[in-house]
């Protein structure tokens, strides 16, 4: 899971690093792993706005392991927007938490 600033979908060196040796370990071990997913979310006052960003955020994972010949055996891009939230909030204020990118697998 890799975290974005608010309003933002550019990839810090932190996450790129984290994406980077998550998805080089499944590269090498696929017999494990079906297809990949890749998840964008946003948090309520960033979709509010209707600014798209789950989806741009997701993407921009996907561009990062393009970049790195990462092999892949399929990319599902999903963009939850604001429904999945990991702090729910009584208020639709900005949850850093929520602002995020996800993978996950499928058979």
């Amino acid at each position: 899971m890799v975290f974005f600033a608010s309003g933002s979908h550019e990839l810090t060196r932190e996450s790129k690093h984290t994406i980077a040796a998550v998805f080089k370990y499944h590269a090498r071990r696929p017999e494990f792993f079906g297809q990949v997913g890749i998840v964008g979310h946003a948090d309520c006052a960033e979709e509010k706005a209707g600014s798209g960003l789950g989806e741009r955020r997701a993407l921009a994972v996907h561009s990062y392991l393009v970049e790195l010949n990462i092999p892949l055996r399929g990319v599902e891009i999903r963009d939850r927007k604001d429904l999945s939230p990991l702090v729910q909030l009584r208020e639709c204020v900005g949850e850093p938490q929520n602002r995020r990118v996800e993978r996950f697998y499928q058979d």
